[in-house]
This record gives C-alpha cells, sequence and structure tokens, in this order.
C-alpha cells in the first residue's frame, strides 16, 4: 500500500512538473512581448542620460596633430584608400564564388 502511494505521488510530481515545462513553453512568447513592451516604455519614458564625453583629448596631444602639415588631407586620403582595399576585397570574394 505504501509503495503504491509512493508511486502515486512520483506521477503526480512528474506529470505536474511537465505540465509547468510545457506551460512555460506555451507562454514564453506572450511573457517576451511584455517583457518587450514593459522595457520599451520604461526606457521610452524615462528621463534622458547625457552620454559622457570620451572624445576629449589634452591640449599637448592635440598641439602634436596640428603641428603635422595637411593632417586632415594625409588621413582622408588613408581612409579612401581602405575603402577602395575593402571594396576589391569584396569583388574579389564574390568572384571566387
Amino acid at each position: 500500500m505504501w509503495q503504491t502511494a509512493s508511486d502515486f505521488l512520483i506521477f503526480l510530481g512528474w506529470a505536474f512538473k511537465n505540465a509547468t515545462l510545457i506551460l512555460g513553453k506555451v507562454f514564453l512568447p506572450i511573457r517576451y512581448i511584455f517583457t518587450f513592451l514593459k522595457t520599451f516604455f520604461a526606457g521610452a519614458l524615462a528621463t534622458p542620460t547625457t552620454p559622457e564625453t570620451i572624445w576629449t583629448f589634452d591640449t599637448g596631444i592635440k598641439q602634436v596633430f596640428n603641428s603635422i602639415p595637411y593632417f586632415e588631407t594625409i588621413i582622408s586620403v588613408a581612409l579612401i584608400g581602405l575603402c577602395i582595399l575593402f571594396v576589391f576585397f569584396i569583388l574579389k570574394q564574390f568572384l571566387k564564388v
């Protein structure tokens, strides 16, 4: 008799565990939508935060780069050259296929 009761309780525990797992998977999309909407409205209605300035340089560093003649032109040419190399790399990868 005690063995039957023990087996019945084990079966009830197994059935309850599986039922909660199935219900958790069924309601997962609803929980996802609720969480998304909750965080969206919490972020949209919150007071805006000012970002910290990350591009502030010391005057000594600015003077070093300002002493290089045509520094903006050198940087522009280097970036355009990298873009051209990147485009050629992409074209070469597409032509392999």
